[in-house]
Formats: structure tokens, C-alpha cells, sequence
């Protein structure tokens, strides 16, 4: 009697396999981020089983747009912090050197010390997303 239910409704019990994997990667995903967006759940889940309104697509395509455009004005920033700072030796990156890096001569004190402090605010934000990730991993 058990066996033939589960033979009568296999299809359901795949479907529901398919949902609880569906679930477990969304769950997997939310625990390496923080937030999840639409455009994020759809490709974690596929596309939705029946058809949605036209504004929804196309919020959905203005969002991965954002995305790309933003890790690419992340990318260009970091670079750009990255080239200003090959002008200087290694030891004038550290916080005690900052102030005598900025009296030394090269350009005015002012800009040394803006790209001391711009590589300083991307090195402890790095530091602080590294920390919260572990946090949320432990």
C-alpha cells in the first residue's frame, strides 16, 4: 500500500525534492550575504512559473545593470588608490609615517596625506567586511 502511493505520486515527491534543494541553496546564499535582492532569488530559484508584469522584468534588468556598473566603479576606485600609492616606499604607507610622509618635500603635505588616509579607510573597511564575514561564518 506504502509503495504504491510513492510509485502513484512520485512526480510530486521529485517536485518537492527540486523545492527543498532550491531552498537549501537560497538558505546557503543568505548566509554568505547579508541581503538578497530579486534579481538575486531569481537566479538562485529560476524564473517564476507564470508570467510577471513587463515594470517587473525590466526593475529586474535596471538592478543587475546597477550591479555591474557598481563593482566596476569599485574596481576603478580601488585601482586608481592603487596607483596613486606605487609613488610611495612601502614604510611611508604605515599610520606612524603619515604625518612625516606628508612634511617630506614631494607635492604638498595635503595630497600625501589624503592618499594616506583614502588607503587607510580601504584598508579598514576591507579589514571590517573580513572580520564580519568570519563573524557570520562562525
Amino acid at each position: 500500500m506504502a509503495s504504491e502511493l510513492i510509485i502513484k505520486n512520485k512526480d510530486k515527491l521529485e517536485e518537492y525534492g527540486l523545492i527543498i534543494n532550491n531552498l537549501i541553496r537560497l538558505a546557503e546564499y543568505l548566509l554568505k550575504n547579508e541581503t538578497i535582492d530579486l534579481s538575486e532569488i531569481t537566479e538562485i530559484l529560476g524564473e517564476r512559473p507564470f508570467k510577471v508584469k513587463e515594470t517587473l522584468v525590466e526593475y529586474l534588468k535596471e538592478i543587475k545593470n546597477y550591479k555591474k556598473m557598481e563593482t566596476k566603479t569599485k574596481e576603478a576606485e580601488i585601482e586608481k588608490v592603487e596607483d596613486s600609492t606605487t609613488e610611495f616606499p612601502e614604510e611611508a604607507m604605515s599610520v606612524d609615517n603619515i604625518s612625516e610622509s606628508a612634511t617630506e618635500g614631494e607635492g604638498t603635505g595635503n595630497d600625501k596625506i589624503e592618499k594616506d588616509e583614502r588607503i587607510i579607510d580601504i584598508k579598514e573597511s576591507e579589514k571590517q567586511e573580513e572580520e564580519s564575514t568570519e563573524a557570520k561564518k562562525n
